[in-house]
């Protein structure tokens, strides 16, 4: 059965507009739902009067990324951004889990070895539901991307379904789901 995402998978607006100098940022959390424009617009102007006053945190660098990525910026030099700043493995981990799901929204498959390569640093400090939660997430987005090409955004909740519909119609069992499971 495949899991419908909670809402602590998937950061809100003022989720997001929190991590500007949080100390901790949820590794397994989902920050690429997108964003209308105001509230877009919002976060970065948050982020980028932090920036002036010299509150130059990871968070901070993360809400900027997001917010520059919706707003059209280039995706490349936000990350190279990211990876300068990401002091700590949370932080480099996140420098490519959150690139790859802004890319994975749009279904880019250039997503993917963002997506591995950040999970495999998260893996070691993910308790082992997050563990679970992000393996799943990034193994149903691995059929999606497999097969998609980039187009209009969306958010987690419709991107896992379609997964889902993929793979039912390739005949594979959803990841995570029984194969003898012929109704769910």
């Amino acid at each position: 059965m495949t899991r419908t995402p909670t809402p602590e998978d998937r950061l809100t607006p003022d989720a997001l507009a929190a991590l500007c100098g949080a100390s901790r940022l949820p590794l397994a959390a989902w920050y690429a739902d997108p964003l209308g424009f105001d509230a877009t617009r919002e976060l970065l102007d948050r982020a980028r009067a932090r920036l002036r006053g010299g509150q130059a945190d990871f968070g901070t660098r993360l809400v900027e990324a997001i917010a520059g990525y919706w707003l059209g910026a280039d995706p490349a030099m936000h990350e190279a951004s990211l990876a300068a700043s990401a002091e700590d493995p949370a932080a480099q981990a996140l420098s490519l889990l959150v690139p790859g799901q802004l890319l994975a929204a749009r279904g880019d498959p250039a997503a993917l070895p963002r997506l591995e390569a950040g999970f495999h640093r998260a893996a070691p400090l993910l308790a082992p539901a997050d563990y679970f939660r992000v393996l799943h997430r990034h193994e149903q987005l691995a059929i999606l991307l497999a097969v998609s090409a980039p187009g209009p955004a969306r958010d987690l909740p419709s991107l896992l379904a379609e997964a889902s519909v993929i793979a039912r119609l390739r005949g594979r069992p959803r990841p995570g789901g029984d194969p003898g499971d012929t109704l769910g």
